[in-house]
C-alpha cells in the first residue's frame, strides 16, 4: 500500500493506461484489448519502481516493456482462459470471442508455467538448461573454494 502512493508509481500507471490501448491497436499479432484490468497498473509499478530506485523514465520504460509482452501473453492465453471460464460456466458477454484480463494473464512467470505443463518438450528442455547452468555454477564454486583453501594454507 505504502508503494502505491508513490507519485513515481502513480504516473507511471497513469500514463501507462492510454498507451497500453495504443500498444494494443499497433502490436503486430496482438489480438488482447485490454479494458478493465487497466487499473491493476498500480500494482505493477510499485515493484518496478523499488527496483529502478524511484527513477520515472527507467520505470515507464520498464513497464512499457512489460506491457508489451503482456499483451503478447494474454493474446496466446486468452484461447485457455476463455475455454476454462465456458467450463466453469462463467457468463461471457454477447459477440465476445475471447476473454482474458492483463492482470491475470500478463505475468510471464504464470506463462511459462503453462506452457511448460502445455508442452512437456519444453519442460525438458527448460530443465536441462536449468541443470546444466547450476552444474556449471557449482564447478565454479568448488573451484573458488579450493583456490581460497590453497591461498590460505600458502599465507
Amino acid at each position: 500500500a505504502v508503494g502505491i502512493g508513490s507519485p513515481v508509481v502513480l504516473a507511471c500507471a497513469t500514463l501507462m493506461i492510454p498507451l497500453s490501448l495504443v500498444f494494443a491497436f499497433i502490436l503486430p499479432g496482438n489480438k488482447f484489448l485490454p479494458t478493465i484490468g487497466l487499473v491493476g497498473f498500480v500494482f505493477m509499478f510499485p515493484l518496478i519502481v523499488a527496483v529502478t530506485h524511484g527513477d520515472f523514465f527507467r520505470s515507464f520504460i520498464i513497464g512499457a516493456i512489460n506491457v508489451i509482452i503482456g499483451l503478447w501473453i494474454g493474446t496466446n492465453l486468452s484461447p485457455f482462459f476463455t475455454k476454462a471460464a465456458r467450463a466453469a460456466h462463467f457468463a461471457i458477454p454477447k459477440n465476445s470471442t475471447l476473454i482474458g484480463s492483463i492482470d491475470y494473464e500478463s505475468n510471464p512467470f504464470p506463462w511459462i508455467l503453462f506452457q511448460m505443463a502445455h508442452n512437456k518438450w519444453l519442460a525438458y528442455v527448460i530443465g536441462i538448461v536449468v541443470c546444466g547452468i547450476l552444474v556449471m555454477w557449482n564447478r565454479h564454486c568448488i573451484i573458488k573454494a579450493e583456490k581460497e583453501a590453497e591461498a590460505a594454507k600458502k599465507a
